[in-house]
């Protein structure tokens, strides 16, 4: 028999609750950029703007030759 209603699980609409604390904390540890790097003109991957971190992968586009970043941030 099957019933009926609610559901829930914590997360979407109706989830109940109305509790949006984050479940989950990421700790970083974010390493300086060595004078080598520097020198190399390396870009550093982490940026941090409390309370935002910031990540920088450096990727290839499909053709193989031309560069970019790609950024995600995490709050």
């Amino acid at each position: 028999g099957g019933g009926g209603g609610g559901g829930g699980g914590g997360r979407g609409a109706g989830g109940g609750g109305g509790d949006d604390a984050p479940k989950i904390c990421i700790c970083v540890r974010k390493r300086p950029v060595s004078s080598k790097e520097r020198d190399r003109r390396d870009h550093d991957s982490v940026t941090v703007l409390h309370p935002t971190v910031h990540v920088h992968s450096a990727k290839l586009k499909v053709d193989g030759i031309t560069k970019y970043l790609d950024h995600n941030s995490f709050r």
